[in-house]
C-alpha cells in the first residue's frame, strides 16, 4: 500500500512538471512571436516615417532653391517694376501650392506682398522667424502659426544680398494643411496607425486628434509620463522606438491603450521637426491570434500524448513486473545505452570522428569554430601539455581494448586562447573483421558546470563544521541529481515509444522493452524520494537566545572568499543595540546563506555588484534583517511566488531554497518577504520577535 501511494505521488509530480513544461513552451514561443511582430511593425513604421521625412525635406529644399534663384535677380533686389512683375508671375504659377509671396526690406518691413497688397508697410520684424533671419541673414522656416485668413501656415524666407550688403528677404506662405495631406494624412497602418509631428520647441504641428495642433505637446500629454519621456528624446533630434500608454484623449476616457511607436527628425533649413508613427498593441496582437490558436493546439496535442504514454507506461509496469529476467535487464541496459548515445549525438556541442591513432577525419562546424585546422590534428593537440599525456594514455588503453570512451573530462585551449572543459563520449568504429578503424564521438562543453562545481566545493569546505546545514544542502543536490535522471529517462523512453507508434511499427517486443525501462526508472525515483523523506524526518529545531548581529557576521565570514571571487562590494549596516531573538542557530544560518547565495546568483553578469545586509528594530518589538542586491530583480507580481516549492528562474534550479527559508521563518513565528528595488535588484527580508529574557 505504501509503494502504491509513493508511485501515485511520483505520477502526480510528473503530471505537474510536464504541465508546467508545456505552459512554459507555449509562453516562450508566443512571447518570441510577439517580439518578432513588434519588430516587423517598427520596421514598417520607420519606412513610413522616413518616406514622410524625406518628402517634407525635399519639399522645403525645392522651395528654398526657387527663392534663392529669385533673390539673385537685380530687379528683385531693387524691388522695381520688373521685380514685382517677376514675383507676380512666380505667384500665379505656384498659387496652387503657396498662399502668398512677400518682399521684406532690411528692417523687416513689408515692401511688396501678393495677393493682398494691404500689408505693404507693415513691420513684422518681431515675428520669431523674421527676427532670426534678420539676425543671422540665413534662410529660415517658421513654426506652424495661424494666418489671418484662419488656416495653419508655415513661412519660408530667404535673405537677399547686393554683393555683401544685406537687402532684406523674399518669402512665401505655405498652407500647412497641404503638406499634412500630402505627407502625413496618407500614413495609415492597419486600423489604428497614424502619424503626428512636433517642432523643435515642442509645439504639436500636426495631430489627427482635434484640438492638439498648435499647442505645446507637453500640455497635451502632461498626464502620461511614458509619452513625455519619448518627446524629450525627440526634441534632442534623436531617432528611435518607444512604447507608451494613455487612457484619455482630452476629457474623454478611452480605456488603457498601449502604442508602439518610432520617431525620427525631419531636417528643414534652420530647424528640425520630429515625426512619430504609432500603432496600437491591439493591432499587433490581432495578427497573432491564428498563430496563438495553432500553437495552443500543438502544445495541447503534445500534452495529451505525453499523458497517454505516461499512463500506459504505468499500467505496463504492473503487467511485466513478474516477467523480469537478468538477461532481459542486461539487454535492455545495452539498448538504453544505444538510445542515450543517439541522444548525446543529437544534442552534443561537437560531433567528430578520428582514426585509430586519434587523428581527426571529420568535425562538425562547432569544432571548426572552436579550434584551428581541426582535420589532421589529434585529440591531444588542443589539450594543455600537463594533461595531454594523461588523455593520450587513456585513449591508447581504450583503443587497445576497442572499448568506448565514457565521460572523459579534459581541458582545451581554443584558437582564441580561451580555456574550456570538454566531456568526451565516443564509440569504436570497427571494420567487417572486427578491427578498430577509429572512433565516432561527441564533445560537450561543461566549462560552466565545472566552474560552478569548483565554487560549490570551496563553499562546502568552508561550511564543513555546519553538519546539519550540510545535510540540507546535500538534500538539494541529491534531489536535483537523482530525480532528474529517472524522470529524464522516462521522458526519453516515452518519446521513443511514441516514435514507434507514429511510424506505424507494431513491434510489441520493442515497446515492451521500453516500458520495462520506464518501470526501472520510476522505481529508482521512488527509492530516492523515500530516502529524502527519511532525512527530513530526522531534522529538529533547537531554540536558544541568539544575537542576530553575531549570527550575520559568522555567515558573512563563511562567504568571504565567494564574495571576493565574484567582485562583489559588501556593506554591513547592523544596528549596534539590536535585541536578541530566540531560535535555532543552524536553521537561521541556513536562511541567511540561502538568501545570500540567491543574491550572488542574481548578480552574475551584472557590471556593478553590490550586496548590503542590514539589521534593525522595527515596531512592534521586531528584529528585521534585510539582504539587498543589485542583480536582475524579480519579475513583477512574482514577489510571493519565489517562496513557493519548485519555483525557479534558473534552467538548472530546483526551487526549494527559498521554500526552506519560509518554512524555517514560519516555524519561528516570523515573517519573510521579497520586493523589487526602485533602482534595480531585489531585497529579501525576514522579521522575528525580539527576546528580552523569560520575563519578556
Amino acid at each position: 500500500m505504501g509503494d502504491l501511494l509513493v508511485k501515485k505521488r511520483i505520477y502526480i509530480a510528473f503530471v505537474i512538471i510536464f504541465t508546467g513544461a508545456c505552459v512554459f513552451l507555449f509562453n516562450s514561443f508566443y512571447s518570441e512571436a510577439k517580439k518578432t511582430a513588434i519588430k516587423m511593425l517598427n520596421e514598417e513604421q520607420m519606412i513610413h516615417a522616413k518616406q514622410a521625412a524625406q518628402g517634407i525635406e525635399d519639399f522645403f529644399a525645392t522651395w528654398t532653391r526657387n527663392l534663392n534663384s529669385l533673390s539673385k535677380m537685380d530687379s528683385i533686389i531693387d524691388n522695381d517694376a520688373f521685380g514685382k512683375r517677376y514675383m507676380n508671375i512666380f505667384y500665379e504659377a505656384n498659387k496652387e501650392q503657396i498662399e502668398s509671396i512677400t518682399r521684406l526690406d532690411e528692417r523687416g518691413v513689408i515692401i511688396y506682398n501678393l495677393p493682398s497688397k494691404g500689408f505693404v508697410g507693415a513691420d513684422i520684424s518681431d515675428q520669431k522667424h523674421v527676427c532670426e533671419m534678420l539676425r543671422y541673414h540665413k534662410p529660415v522656416i517658421s513654426d506652424v502659426f495661424k494666418a489671418v485668413e484662419g488656416y495653419d501656415s508655415i513661412a519660408l524666407h530667404v535673405p537677399i544680398f547686393r554683393g555683401s550688403e544685406f537687402k532684406g528677404s523674399i518669402g512665401i506662405l505655405i498652407n500647412f494643411k497641404s503638406i499634412a495631406k500630402r505627407y502625413l494624412d496618407v500614413i495609415k497602418l492597419g486600423q489604428t496607425g497614424y502619424a503626428w509631428v512636433v517642432s523643435r520647441d515642442g509645439i504639436q504641428l500636426y495631430s489627427p486628434i482635434p484640438g492638439f495642433t498648435g499647442k505645446s505637446v507637453f500640455e497635451n500629454v502632461k498626464n502620461f509620463p511614458s509619452i513625455i519621456a519619448m518627446v524629450n528624446d525627440m526634441l534632442k533630434g534623436h531617432e528611435g522606438a518607444a512604447t507608451y500608454t494613455f487612457d484619455r484623449i482630452g476629457d474623454r476616457n478611452v480605456g488603457q491603450i498601449r502604442k508602439y511607436a518610432v520617431y525620427m527628425p525631419v531636417q528643414i533649413g534652420n530647424t528640425f521637426w520630429s515625426i512619430v508613427v504609432a500603432s496600437s498593441e491591439e493591432e499587433v496582437l490581432s495578427g497573432l491570434t491564428s498563430f496563438r490558436n495553432k500553437l495552443a493546439f500543438v502544445i495541447g496535442t503534445i500534452f495529451i500524448l505525453g499523458m497517454v504514454f505516461s499512463t500506459l507506461g504505468a499500467k505496463a509496469w504492473v503487467i511485466v513486473k513478474e516477467e523480469e529476467k537478468r538477461r532481459q535487464i542486461e539487454k535492455q541496459l545495452c539498448e538504453s545505452e544505444e538510445r542515450l548515445r543517439d541522444v548525446i549525438f543529437s544534442t552534443a556541442d561537437w560531433v567528430w570522428e578520428v582514426d585509430k591513432k586519434g587523428v581527426y577525419t571529420y568535425s562538425s562546424s562547432k569544432g571548426l569554430d572552436l579550434f584551428e585546422n581541426v582535420i589532421g590534428k589529434t585529440l591531444f593537440d588542443f589539450i594543455p601539455p600537463d594533461d595531454a599525456k594523461r588523455v593520450a594514455a587513456i585513449f591508447s588503453e581504450l583503443a587497445a581494448d576497442k572499448a568506448p570512451i565514457k565521460d572523459l573530462e579534459h581541458w582545451n585551449i581554443t584558437k582564441n586562447g580561451e580555456r574550456i572543459c570538454l566531456l568526451t563520449n565516443g564509440v569504436p568504429i570497427l571494420d567487417d573483421k572486427g578491427n578498430l578503424k577509429g572512433y565516432r564521438g561527441v564533445d560537450k562543453n561543461i566549462t560552466k558546470s565545472k566552474e560552478d562545481e569548483s565554487e560549490s566545493i570551496q563553499l562546502r569546505h568552508e561550511l564543513a563544521h555546519l553538519s546539519r546545514v550540510m545535510t540540507m544542502n546535500e538534500l538539494s543536490t541529491s534531489l536535483a541529481h537523482e530525480i532528474n535522471q529517472p524522470l529524464g529517462a522516462i521522458l526519453n523512453n516515452a518519446s521513443a515509444a511514441r516514435l514507434l507508434t507514429s511510424r506505424g511499427e507494431n513491434n510489441q517486443d520493442d515497446i515492451s522493452e521500453i516500458l520495462v525501462d520506464i518501470i526501472q526508472d520510476t522505481k529508482r525515483a521512488g527509492d530516492v524520494i523515500r530516502k529524502i523523506r527519511g532525512i527530513v524526518k530526522r531534522s529538529e529545531t533547537l531554540f536558544e537566545p541568539l544575537p542576530m548581529n553575531v549570527l550575520i557576521e559568522d555567515v558573512v565570514s563563511l562567504f568571504h572568499n565567494n564574495i571576493s571571487m565574484h567582485n562583489v562590494s559588501l556593506f554591513l549596516e547592523l544596528q549596534p543595540d539590536l535585541a536578541q531573538v530566540r531560535g535555532d542557530r543552524i536553521h537561521l544560518q541556513q536562511v541567511l546563506m540561502n538568501i545570500i547565495t540567491n543574491a550572488l546568483e542574481a548578480m552574475k553578469g551584472c557590471p556593478s555588484r553590490t550586496l548590503t545586509i542590514r539589521s534593525s528594530m522595527t515596531a512592534p518589538d521586531m528584529v528585521t534583517v534585510s539582504v539587498t542586491d543589485s542583480g536582475t530583480g524579480i519579475v513583477a507580481r512574482e514577489e510571493d511566488s519565489v517562496f513557493e516549492p519548485f519555483f525557479t528562474t534558473k534552467p538548472d534550479g530546483l526551487g526549494i531554497g527559498l521554500r526552506i527559508c519560509r518554512s524555517i521563518i514560519e516555524e519561528h513565528d516570523g515573517r519573510i518577504w521579497a520586493e523589487n528595488n526602485p533602482v534595480g535588484g531585489a531585497t529579501f527580508s525576514f522579521s522575528l520577535k525580539a527576546w528580552r529574557g523569560e520575563s519578556a
